[in-house]
């Protein structure tokens, strides 16, 4: 019950599956996602997004972060996103950071500096789990 957070392999790692051409490999399957890599970048650049009411850490205003992925979800039930994104890809072009328990993963990197503290906001989400 503790909070886990994972960004792009690790991300993909928490899916279904990993497909790469015809081979298919079993993940750990903890989000109903599947991943397949792909030829050319998925999303690659500058990320601008916004946390939802559904991020654990809090609300924010805009923030920047990257990606370089080649991977992309090809099938997934999973509901609860917890970024919109507004400049970049994400996990489907409008969204990332999937959100189960107290996991968040999602394929954007994040760098912690002074507009964005996110390694303060997790670490105060920890306490918050520890002492409930």
């Amino acid at each position: 019950g503790l909070p886990c957070y994972a960004e792009c392999g690790g991300f993909m790692y928490l899916c279904k599956s990993l497909k790469w051409k015809d081979n298919e490999a079993r993940q750990v399957d903890f989000f109903d996602a599947h991943t397949a890599m792909q030829t050319k970048p998925q999303g690659r650049g500058y990320v601008r997004f916004s946390r939802n009411e559904n991020h654990p850490w809090g609300a924010s205003g805009d923030l920047n972060a990257h990606e370089f992925h080649y991977a992309r979800v090809t099938e997934t039930t999973e509901a609860t996103s917890c970024r919109n994104i507004k400049r970049g890809h994400g996990t489907d072009g409008k969204n990332d950071g999937y959100l189960k328990g107290n996991t968040l993963a999602g394929f954007i990197h994040q760098r912690h500096t002074t507009a964005n503290p996110w390694v303060f906001d997790f670490l105060r989400f920890v306490r918050q789990c520890k002492g409930k």
